[in-house]
């Protein structure tokens, strides 16, 4: 497959991903998780990954929170004061 292809690909797999993980009825964590394997498997199988293709093999998966931290979630934003 040509470079643009292989992009283009890429961009409707993660767009798929996350699709998925918005209407999966699941409880959590069940969709998070799934939605996090599906996705790191998409960064090491895929060739237009950003995980270099020479640390893919050793490549174990995006750095994510835990489950259910209190770090993760909608939060409140408010402007800068400075």
């Amino acid at each position: 497959m040509s470079d643009y292809l292989d992009l283009a690909d890429w961009r409707r797999r993660v767009a798929a991903l996350y699709e998925s993980r918005r209407s999966d009825p699941r409880p959590e964590p069940e969709p998070l998780l799934a939605f996090r394997a599906a996705r790191d498997r998409l960064f090491i199988e895929h060739p237009s990954s950003p995980v270099p293709t020479a640390e893919r093999k050793g490549f174990a998966g995006v750095p994510y929170w835990r489950c259910g931290s209190r770090s993760t979630g909608p939060t409140a934003a408010s402007p800068s004061t400075g």
